[in-house]
């Protein structure tokens, strides 16, 4: 199948508390660039799953037309 595939999504903003314990794991790991996954439950607990450095962005090309490959490669060469 060639055609392509339309991922569902929902933007929301973590809870304050949350954000600032993302912000301090960045840091102290010295990255500029994570993308959190978090379970979050029914009574809104969240517990913390993976932290992955690099991020799954081609759904977001390809939806929005967005060209993020290309900036992180010019981004890789200019700071290589």
């Amino acid at each position: 199948n060639t055609e392509p595939r339309h991922q569902n999504y929902t933007v929301f903003q973590p809870p304050k508390a949350i954000r600032m314990q993302a912000i301090q794991i960045m840091t102290e790991l010295n990255l500029t660039h994570g993308v959190f996954d978090f379970i979050v439950t029914d009574k809104d607990e969240w517990f913390f799953d993976t932290l992955n450095p690099l991020g799954q962005y081609q759904w977001i090309e390809d939806m929005k037309g967005s060209d993020i490959s290309s900036s992180i490669a010019k981004w890789l060469m200019i700071n290589n």
